[in-house]
């Protein structure tokens, strides 16, 4: 529980083995690798790609034995002894634990198998999430010292680099150039090849059309998933309509008080009013000269698409008022607290409008969007908090 270096020394290890400079070296570089674990973990700063993880553990166990062998050769012997492999082989268990019995070969062959798909589903979730970021502009591949730079031939890390979306907006909307299941599908095919991205996505989203199955993923899962491994600070944002109908990802970082102007211009929402409303005219056209079954099959189209039509005015609707209020980011106050002011656009996550309905009770007065949207309130706390009025720079 507690050793220094003085209790490292007294260990009874052979000088040939402290002096040899082979195992110094292999020391040396399997302590390099475990440094580097965190190159394949996305929430780390020295991130570079999913697929590191591989490569990495690969190489730290071929390290490994290397250094075995080379203890082994230096003690003159030809193999483990095997009363010391018994000892590594022995698993560690407190005399208070319960260890059950051997189920059989089958069962521990459909515990085996479970695990490789669960393995599989996580290394695949890891890949699209890889794409999501390279989309919405957060990882460039091949930039030395970038985030997510990965590990591809500069022509191919020049390809990826160029679906990169510069304000980091991307809709789920099969007809749009910026939808973000086919942008994502043409990335994951530029990294890994047609063949392995196409079982990535059957991996995580299942059997059938890879580019629907894919919007139908990002609609719900990922970004509920995003939040989880984000510990709810998530930095891809889904804004939505009420009804889902409408459904639009942001990368916080290029969020700016324009971004919602955007979003709302003819470039996104507008122009998916204006395609909604020309679908319903067609169909009302049709409708005239339609008779039976068609005219029922019509009927309920025009229902469905009206129903949508009025979704998403409701979603222009409530960007309006942001737009038209106090609404503005600002990088200090923290990724909750700028998602608040927007939670009537998150509604398939809770934490925004909680963090809103604290916000205007009062407990964030230090804040930006505190200021903005509750200034009279603000300016009084902060006569009797100094830090407060220091925070808003009224001292």
């Amino acid at each position: 529980m507690n050793h220094n270096k003085g209790d490292i020394g007294l260990l009874p290890i052979p000088s040939q083995i402290l002096n040899s400079l082979e195992l110094n070296k292999l020391g040396q570089a399997a302590v390099e690798m475990v440094s580097k674990e965190l190159w394949g973990d996305e929430l780390s700063l020295e991130f570079v790609y999913p697929g590191h993880v591989v490569d990495h553990v690969q190489l730290l166990s071929r390290i490994t034995k290397e250094i075995d062998s080379e203890v082994l050769n230096l003690l003159g012997l030809s193999s483990i002894p095997p009363i010391i492999e018994e000892i590594l082989q022995t698993p560690l268990v407190s005399d208070d634990t319960d260890v059950e019995e051997e189920s059989g070969d089958a069962d521990e062959e459909t515990d085996g198998d479970e695990e490789d798909k669960e393995s599989l589903s996580t290394t695949s979730a890891a890949w699209i999430s890889y794409a999501v970021g390279i989309v919405l502009g957060r990882f460039t591949p091949g930039v030395d010292n970038a985030l997510g730079k990965g590990k591809f031939e500069s022509d191919v890390a020049h390809k990826l680099l160029a679906h990169a979306d510069t304000d980091g907006i991307m809709v789920l909307d099969a007809r749009h150039p910026d939808d973000m299941a086919s942008r994502i599908s043409q990335v994951l095919q530029l990294a890994l090849g047609s063949e392995s991205s196409t079982q990535i996505i059957e991996n995580v989203c299942g059997s059938g059309d890879a580019e629907e199955n894919l919007r139908k993923y990002f609609e719900k899962k990922f970004f509920d998933e995003h939040i989880k491994k984000y510990k709810k600070r998530p930095v891809y944002w889904l804004l939505q309509s009420l009804k889902r109908n409408y459904s639009i990802y942001i990368f916080h970082e290029r969020f700016t008080k324009d971004t919602l102007h955007r979003i709302r211009g003819e470039e996104y929402v507008g122009a998916k009013l204006k395609q909604l409303e020309t679908d319903i005219n067609d169909l009302r056209k049709l409708r005239i000269n339609a008779q039976g079954k068609e005219s029922r099959e019509i009927d309920k189209q025009l229902g469905d698409l009206e129903a949508i039509f009025t979704d998403v005015k409701a979603f222009a609707g409530k960007i309006d008022e942001l737009t038209h209020g106090a609404y503005k980011p600002h990088i200090d106050d923290g990724i909750l607290l700028n998602m608040a002011p927007l939670w009537e656009l998150i509604p398939s996550w809770h934490e925004p409008k909680v963090c809103w309905q604290a916000l205007i009770k009062g407990d964030y007065d230090w804040s930006n969007q505190a200021m903005d949207h509750r200034p009279n309130q603000v300016r009084e706390v902060c006569k009797k908090n100094k830090s407060f009025a220091i925070a808003h720079g009224l001292t």
